[in-house]
Parts: C-alpha cells; sequence; structure tokens
C-alpha cells in the first residue's frame, strides 16, 4: 500500500509540475506578445509622425489651423509679401516717374477667425500698398468684417472689404495674371468700402448674386461725406462649364454696376479734372451724382485662359465742372497661356482708358507682355511685365518694364 501511495504522490507531483510549467510559458507567452504589441504600437506611433511631418513638408499651400480653448473656434493667419522693381519711362498716371526703383507693392498679414460653421471675422492689415511713389509707409486696414453664411444660396457681410463691382478689382491681389490692374479698371472701380453686403451662389454655383450698400467716400474712411448710400450690384452667370473632374471648357458672364449722391469724395485721381475748388488747379474731390456700370466675360479651355471686361461712367458734376457731364469709359482684353503646365505662363493684355469721351487727348492706352512662373504656385512666383502706353496728355509713347517675386504664407 506503501509503495502505491508513493507512486500515486509521485505521478500528482508531476501532473502539478506540468501545470506550473505550462502557466509559466503561458505566462511568457502573454509577455512576449504584449511587448510585441507595445513595439507595433511604438513603430506605429513613429510612422504616423514621420506621415504628419512629411505631409507638412509636401504641403505648404494648406494654411496653418491655430484653435483657440473653444471646440469650435479656429484661427487662420497668413500674410503676402510683393517685392517690385520697375525702370524705363514713366507710364500711365498712376507712376510717379520714371525713376528707376525697388519698392514694397504690398505687404500683409492678417487673419480670419471661424466662430462656427456659418460666422466668421477677418482682419488683414496692409503695411505698403501704393503704386506712386511714398516717402513714408504706415499700416492701414485693407479687410475688416464680420461675415455670417447659413447657406450657399445667401450670406451676409458687414465692415471693409471689396465691392461687388469690376471682375478685375475683385479678383484676389497675387491671383492676378499681370502684376498691375488695368488703369481704367483701378479709377473706374470702389475698391474697398465700408458697408453691408447680401449675396450668394444659386443653381449649383451656375449664378451668383450680390447687393450692397456702402459710405462711397473711400477705403478706410469711417465718414460718409452725405446721408446717402452708394448702391452697388453684381450678377454671374456660368452658361458653359465643364463635367465634374474634367478640364473641358468655361464661360463665365458677369454684369455689375453702382450709382451714387455725393457731396464730397475725393481720391477720384486728376484724370477727370473735378475741382470743388475756388482755383484754377483741380482738387481732384467730385460732388454730383455718379452713374457707373460695367460687363465682364471669361472663357478658359485647357491651359488658356481669356478675360475681357469693359466699364462706363457718367459722372454729373454740381459744379458744371469740368463738364455739365463727363462720360468715362474703359475696357481690356487679357490672354493668358501655359507654355509649361501650371508652371510657365505667356500674358499678353490690351486696355484703354478714356476718362471723358467729350474731351481729346486725354486717353490712355497700353499693350502689356508678360511671363510668369509658379515655383509654388502662387505661393511663391516670379513675375515680368513690358507695358508700352501711349499716354496723349503728355504726347508721349512710354516703355515700361516691371519685375516682382510674390510669396504667400
Amino acid at each position: 500500500m506503501k509503495s502505491k501511495y508513493t507512486i500515486a504522490g509521485i505521478l500528482l507531483f508531476a501532473l502539478l509540475r506540468g501545470a506550473a510549467g505550462a502557466a509559466e510559458r503561458g505566462a511568457d507567452a502573454t509577455e512576449e506578445r504584449l511587448l510585441r504589441v507595445e513595439k507595433e504600437l511604438s513603430a506605429l506611433q513613429e510612422s504616423q509622425l514621420k506621415l504628419k511631418q512629411e505631409i507638412a513638408q509636401s504641403d505648404k499651400s494648406s494654411p496653418a489651423i491655430v484653435r483657440a480653448g473653444g471646440k469650435e473656434i479656429a484661427l487662420q493667419l497668413g500674410g503676402m509679401l510683393q517685392v517690385q522693381v520697375d525702370g524705363g519711362d514713366r507710364g500711365d498716371s498712376r507712376f510717379g516717374s520714371d525713376n528707376t526703383r525697388f519698392y514694397l507693392r504690398r505687404a500683409r498679414l492678417g487673419g480670419t477667425a471661424q466662430f462656427n460653421e456659418t460666422i466668421e471675422a477677418r482682419v488683414e492689415a496692409e503695411f505698403a500698398g501704393t503704386l506712386s511713389e511714398a516717402n513714408a509707409m504706415r499700416a492701414q486696414l485693407t479687410d475688416g468684417y464680420l461675415q455670417w453664411k447659413p447657406l450657399d444660396s445667401f450670406h451676409a457681410k458687414a465692415g471693409q472689404f471689396k465691392t461687388p463691382f469690376g471682375f478685375e478689382q475683385l479678383a484676389s491681389d497675387p491671383r492676378l495674371p499681370t502684376i498691375e490692374r488695368s488703369l481704367g479698371n483701378d479709377r473706374l472701380t470702389l475698391s474697398r468700402q465700408i458697408g453691408i453686403q447680401a449675396g450668394g451662389d444659386l443653381a449649383a454655383k451656375r449664378l451668383s448674386y450680390a447687393l450692397g450698400a456702402f459710405n462711397g467716400t473711400s477705403v478706410n474712411s469711417s465718414s460718409n461725406d452725405n446721408s446717402k448710400f452708394t448702391l452697388v450690384g453684381r450678377l454671374g452667370i456660368v452658361p458653359l462649364a465643364p463635367a465634374k473632374g474634367s478640364k473641358g471648357p468655361r464661360l463665365a458672364l458677369g454684369i455689375n454696376g453702382y450709382i451714387s449722391d455725393d457731396d464730397q469724395v475725393s481720391g477720384q485721381g486728376s484724370d477727370y479734372r473735378f475741382n470743388t475748388s475756388t482755383n484754377a488747379t483741380p482738387n481732384n474731390v467730385f460732388a454730383g451724382e455718379r452713374a457707373v456700370w460695367g460687363a465682364d466675360a471669361q472663357f478658359s479651355q485647357g491651359p488658356v485662359e481669356i478675360w475681357a471686361e469693359m466699364l462706363n461712367a457718367r459722372y454729373e458734376p454740381d459744379n458744371k465742372k469740368p463738364a455739365d457731364q463727363v462720360d468715362a469709359e474703359a475696357w481690356y482684353v487679357q490672354a493668358t497661356c501655359y507654355l509649361l503646365p501650371e508652371k510657365v505662363q505667356a500674358v499678353l493684355k490690351y486696355d484703354a482708358f478714356d476718362p471723358n469721351t467729350d474731351a481729346d487727348n486725354d486717353g490712355t492706352d497700353t499693350w502689356t507682355l508678360g511671363l510668369n512662373y509658379y515655383i509654388r504656385g502662387n505661393d511663391l512666383k516670379l513675375q515680368l511685365n513690358y507695358l508700352r502706353s501711349e499716354v496723349e496728355s503728355r504726347d508721349a509713347t512710354d516703355n515700361k518694364l516691371i519685375a516682382r517675386v510674390q510669396v504667400l504664407f
């Protein structure tokens, strides 16, 4: 009996020892699996971090988003710098002299705050911003507005921003194919004003509209020269659009206009010879009624894009200076073509401006021949323009070269 119990004990001990060994091996295997999972997670995190860094390096055009404490608040910061050099003859009336010079055409910093999906605010400051020669530069506001966009078909805006008049004027400065806009566009449009606007896109963005009321004085002016507002409107239609995902032809058309009754509006330029003073020399201040309208078209097919626009204005000065009625007109045709896809682009443009169609020898016609090199799209590009201007007021044919380097960040 004793040997029997001994054998049973040995067998029991062996079973227990085997079970313990199996448990130890199971624990070791579990630990190994945990270590392997930890290593895989660590490698995955490193790979994810590396991927984010590569994306950030390869897509600098994506805006940086800085998120504030609130979950729905985002702040997008950015800026622009345009450094230019020009030389040759004086050119049109926007240029101060024929001196060769370096200058900052634009130097901007701005931010857009997104409060939720429908409300945003934008503030942008300009630290240069003049084409004429300036002895001192100072910071001033370009955009400062609050926008509500509950629907694609309706949005409202209040503050200082571009008025919805003039296609070339509405085109973003850093995305223009030419270094400068046409002279007539600068003279006949309202640029930025303080006011309110409603607009939106309809019919799958085939139709757009904008209506606004503004002080009608000038940019960065918080005063109104009387109790009346300048009323501005624009309507756009896209009768021909490429199918989604294709690069077929596209045609867009637009009409726009504004009316204004003014007591004292400065900054009209010397071309019109408006004069509200008793001096013989015009002070370039207008008082009276203005009615301005325009039409434009844009066509693109593959590497080619064509813009055309015409603007007409009727001024009726209260004091009949320089005449009871002054009719001004401007138009341009512009063609661009990529010589190398998305890299090298050629530009040819003709624009004409007549500040008084009843007067002689006061018009300016300009040919522009340009070349754009897109290093990183519009974020980093080089531009070169040759301008040949017939300036009737000086009986001169001026040849001018302008070069620009631009960076967006």
